[in-house]
């Protein structure tokens, strides 16, 4: 369990639940997205959850669902230690500024450093403030200003 102080406006104290979700945790995973907007399909969950190399975590308050990541572990040919691609992070809009996208993105780096990763990345667009600021206080940097990313429609 991760303890934050609420850095909103209130002076409120909330306590944040990271849970790392595994094989038996599909339907918990389902219905805590669901709970949080996504359209999700039960069967892709469990297999998901399935594999070793894929991550998803749900952050509560209350025992309700507040945001999650999920990322994969990406196995290399130049060495043995993975890299950790964290995929997406999401906080619900009711529990913004509270610190749950900071428990989720320390919970994500605790999970790549247990699997032995070299390091882990992240793609964001430099527009989108609140994920800059995200990866930058919780120790990420930005090695190359020029990176591109392709995306390439498999019909």
């Amino acid at each position: 369990m991760t303890e934050f102080k609420n850095e909103g406006i209130a002076a409120e104290h909330v306590t944040i639940v990271v849970r790392l979700m595994g094989q038996g945790d599909a339907l918990v995973a389902t219905r805590s997205l669901r709970a949080l907007g996504r359209h999700i399909d039960e069967a892709a969950v469990v297999e998901y959850l399935r594999s070793d190399d894929d991550v998803l975590v749900i952050a509560f308050i209350n025992e309700i669902p507040a945001g999650f990541a999920r990322g994969h572990c990406l196995r290399r040919l130049d060495g043995v230690r993975p890299k950790f691609m964290l995929y997406e992070i999401e906080t619900a809009l009711p529990f913004r500024r509270r610190g749950v996208a900071r428990a989720l993105m320390e919970n994500m780096l605790d999970v790549a450093r247990s699997l032995h990763s070299l390091n882990l990345f992240v793609l964001t667009d430099e527009a989108n403030a609140a994920a800059m600021a995200l990866y930058h206080s919780t120790g990420g940097r930005r090695p190359r200003p020029d990176d591109v990313l392709f995306e390439f429609e498999l019909h």
